[in-house]
């Protein structure tokens, strides 16, 4: 603690330790947000948001290593000469569409 020759005592300004709200989040999701009369927590918005977001990269990248698993084997199937109807392309026809 300082002291301040003409009042005294001076205490360090505390700062909360509240979250920081990246409101880019919050624009992108603006028209999926229902108003409140008391209104909302952006800090809550934020971290539903992110969760999502997080929550559905994962779920897109567990597809993703799926399907590059499925082209692997069914290559590896293709190698050893086993007979396919349409070889790697069966497995990438769903993949694409």
């Amino acid at each position: 603690m300082s002291v301040d020759a003409t009042s005294g005592p001076r205490r360090e300004l505390e700062i909360p330790a509240t979250p920081v709200t990246d409101f880019a989040t919050l624009e992108a999701q603006k028209e999926n947000i229902r108003p409140l009369s008391t209104g909302r927590s952006a800090s809550t918005l934020s971290n539903i948001f992110t969760k999502e977001r997080a929550e559905a990269e994962r779920v897109l990248q567990q597809g993703h290593e799926a399907h590059r698993r499925a082209i692997d084997v069914a290559n590896q199937r293709e190698a050893d000469g086993e007979e396919m109807e349409d070889g790697v392309m069966d497995v990438l026809d769903p993949y694409v569409k």
